[in-house]
């Protein structure tokens, strides 16, 4: 079964329209990656909504990025750690 459609653009994972609007006000401020949302969501919260049919990413995966902070990354979005080694490999 797949996830509950997002309303009215929010996404299904967040609790209300409120909540989803607060995280993007701070997304003007710290820029989210390809990943948007799920790059702040957490391994724990992630079973809980897709228990719920309200994960819209469940094959997104967990790494602990260069500055220790767990990142949320989607199917076919790249690692920011690998986006810096590749700069760094390149020059």
């Amino acid at each position: 079964m797949s996830a509950i459609p997002s309303s009215h653009g929010v996404p299904p994972c967040f609790s209300s329209a409120r909540q989803y609007r607060a995280w993007k006000s701070m997304t003007v401020r710290v820029r989210p990656g390809p990943s948007e949302f799920c790059e702040d969501c957490t391994p724990e919260f992630q079973r809980l909504r897709i228990a719920q049919f309200r994960c819209l990413h469940p094959g997104t995966t967990f790494h602990r990025g260069a500055d220790g902070f767990l990142d949320g990354i989607r199917p076919g979005c790249r690692l920011p750690t690998r986006e810096k080694n590749d700069k760094k490999e390149r020059q």
